[in-house]
């Protein structure tokens, strides 16, 4: 078989950073079985949940540095770096799994990949994507809007803003995230504001308006204003009241 180097680059980083982590031999298989780079940007989802604890540094260097070259087959895939895909826009082929005991699936023709549900990875600032993003609104140092129904990874120091239904995952000592609308959070580490109907879980140094409901589980959190907050272990609430807050385990409530 002749070879691509374009393909065989990004599944030897792929296979080569999965080797660092503790996924199982059905990931390994399915990286080899991939035929082209939208496949394989696929099968990291199906492993994304173990990946994204194990090696989480790898792979977010890995994509600050071939995205610009494999943008639109990660794409297509329906992963998006630093950037938001655009709202109301559909494609009418999208990339499907491959098994390794499947035949490889056609890449698609269309340079979109889906923009509801997709997957967004949150980098550093300084590794935003180029100017005139075909796929929609390009970060920029100051920050990203993330708009629609998406799932939000943040890992890197890049301040976004998610709202309307998406769901965000923050697992990082430098991430700057704001939470709006209807929006769901989960934060490991980093700094978090919540505002109008979002809720969070986690712990984090979490600030939080309005009619928000947060779960927190360690950490600080300054209320500015809440529907609910319900808070577990050693998490310290600094509030204006004791209104609509449950205090578990070692919880403190100080009134400022």
């Amino acid at each position: 078989m002749k070879k691509d180097p374009y393909f065989d680059r990004f599944q030897q980083l792929c296979i080569g950073i999965l080797a660092q982590s503790d996924n199982c031999m059905e990931s390994q298989q399915q990286f080899k079985a991939a035929r082209s780079v939208p496949e394989l940007v696929t099968a990291w989802q199906r492993f994304w949940a173990g990946v994204l604890h194990e090696v989480p540094e790898q792979v977010i260097k890995a994509f600050a540095d071939l995205y610009p070259v494999y943008r639109e087959d990660i794409i297509r895939a329906g992963v998006y770096y630093n950037e938001a895909p655009p709202v109301g826009i559909y494609p009418t082929d999208p990339i499907v799994p491959v098994s390794p005991t499947e035949k490889a699936t056609v890449p698609s023709a269309s340079p979109l990949g889906p923009t509801t549900n997709a997957m967004i990875l949150i980098g550093d600032a300084h590794a935003t994507v180029p100017d005139g993003s075909p796929s929609g609104e390009t970060a920029s140092p100051s920050g990203l809007v993330i708009r629609g129904r998406h799932r939000v990874y943040v890992l890197g120091d890049l301040p976004v803003t998610v709202t309307d239904n998406s769901s965000v995952h923050i697992n990082s000592a430098r991430a700057n995230v704001t939470v709006t609308g209807s929006a769901r959070a989960n934060i490991e580490q980093g700094t978090l504001i919540a505002r109008d109907r979002a809720v969070v879980n986690g712990k984090g140094d979490i600030t939080c308006y309005d009619s928000t409901t947060i779960y927190v589980a360690g950490g600080v959190l300054h209320d500015k204003g809440h529907l609910d907050i319900i808070a577990y272990n050693d998490a310290v609430i600094n509030s204006f009241t004791s209104r609509r807050i449950k205090l578990n385990d070692q919880a403190r409530l100080v009134i400022e």
